[in-house]
């Protein structure tokens, strides 16, 4: 059993607030506890909001007022994440606010509020500001209005790679052997890197996911099916549907993968995305896209058909350099296809 970690604490009024988590994975199964300290009758109090047990915090700010004010209440901002063996994080609640006072609870996450990364690490309070640092980017939200997307400016923080004038290969997937189209665009956005394992040690490469708009289309080997098991559904994020794109969030025109949505695997032979096969042996996943947008055309008890919008490119071929992008919220929220597609599935998996 692991030992429980304070992750935040700060100062209310009279009132001094901690949040306290433990680890996941191997036997420890984690807990989210926010503990008050009154200094005027030196008693503590623990919070343990019951849809926050199973997930980890990461960070705490305080904003509103300690003395009860109804127009402001105090509120408590809350990163989340949950993680497991070989796994250092997966995605949680996101963003959680709650105020004390009433158990109010409201998660600001990747398909419900305009948050750039799923996973929250830093929080900061500056006057009406609260700044949200995550695995994908930074958030500068009006805390006063976080409930309007208006109230939200984003950041991602990603790769780019200058092409050379020559243009260089792109392959649909990592393992393809062939060229599938030619880049020849000045730049593009870096998504991933992937190296090979399972080949001669004087052949390894390294190829580079990249941003592809006109994109590939194909049919996947693996379809959906319903989860039964009320612990895996909580592991998958409280979804009773599994399928190939779970670890993608609808973005309401595409389905889309931050870089904190990626499993790492690391006893498994690394990150999973949408794989042209199951391969009962070796390390390397033929992955189409690990982070590439995609739009689903079909999902079925035994395929998925999408049109992926990435490709890969050899490393040695460009260099890499970070690069700040600020995020557009869509402009028009389509219907996400899933939902109609899933309501058709038969299969199920658990006892």
């Amino acid at each position: 059993m692991s030992e429980p970690s304070i992750v935040g604490a700060i100062a209310a009024g009279a009132d001094l607030w901690f949040a306290a988590t433990a680890s996941q994975g191997e036997g420890n199964s984690g807990f989210a506890s926010l503990i008050q300290y009154s200094s005027q009758t030196q008693e503590l109090t623990v919070e343990r909001p019951e849809s926050l047990q199973g997930d980890q915090l990461t960070s705490l700010a305080i904003t509103g007022s300690a003395e009860g004010d109804s127009d402001q209440p105090l509120t408590l901002w809350i990163g989340t994440q949950r993680s497991g063996e070989g796994n250092p994080y997966f995605p949680a609640d996101g963003l959680v606010s709650y105020q004390p006072s009433d158990n109010k609870l409201t998660t600001h996450t990747t398909t419900n509020s305009p948050l750039v990364g799923a996973i929250p690490h830093r929080l900061a309070v500056e006057e009406d500001t609260l700044w949200v640092a995550t695995g994908d980017g930074l958030c500068q939200v009006d805390w006063q209005t976080a409930e309007s997307p208006d109230g939200w400016s984003c950041w991602r923080f990603t790769a780019t790679a200058d092409i050379p004038s020559e243009g260089v290969d792109l392959y649909s997937s990592f393992l393809a052997t062939e060229p599938a189209a030619e880049l020849k665009d000045e730049s593009v956005e870096v998504l991933w890197v992937s190296q090979s394992y399972d080949v001669p040690e004087d052949e390894p490469f390294v190829r580079y996911e990249v941003a592809y708009a006109p994109g590939f289309e194909t049919q996947l080997s693996q379809g959906g099916y319903r989860i039964t098991n009320e612990v895996a559904q909580r592991a998958a994020g409280g979804t009773d549907l599994f399928w190939p794109g779970t670890q993608w969030h609808w973005t309401g025109e595409q389905f889309a993968r931050s870089l904190d949505e990626v499993s790492l695997n690391l006893v498994g032979g690394g990150p999973r995305g949408l794989v042209a096969a199951d391969r009962r042996g070796g390390f390397d996943f033929d992955n189409y896209a690990i982070r590439g947008d995609f739009d689903l055309l079909a999902l079925t008890d035994d395929a998925t058909k999408v049109r992926y919008y990435s490709g890969w490119i050899h490393g040695e071929a460009v260099t890499v350099y970070p690069t700040v992008v600020p995020v557009d919220s869509a402009a028009a929220y389509e219907e996400n296809p899933l939902t109609e597609m899933a309501a058709k599935l038969t299969s199920t998996q658990g006892p």
